[in-house]
């Protein structure tokens, strides 16, 4: 998948095999414990909400401070 990938993406946790894949694997995978992922409903709110806030007419909008909300 590296080939596939490197061009977009790079060389990091998506595009690693092999040994490289499961050191980065073992480092993210606390951030997939059950005690954390529970922390996330509120950014699913958030992110249901966004459509919402999209123009229908196609227009630019900036995002910036819709994801500012998710830091504060």
């Amino acid at each position: 998948r590296l080939h596939i990938m490197k061009p977009f993406c790079g060389v990091g946790f998506i595009t690693t095999d092999g040994p490289d894949r499961k050191f980065s694997h073992s480092l993210k995978k606390p951030g997939f414990h059950k005690s954390n992922i529970n922390d996330f409903a509120p950014l699913g709110e958030h992110f249901q909400s966004m459509p919402n806030q999209i123009p229908k007419d196609g227009s630019v909008f900036d995002l910036q401070p819709w994801i500012l909300k998710l830091v504060n």
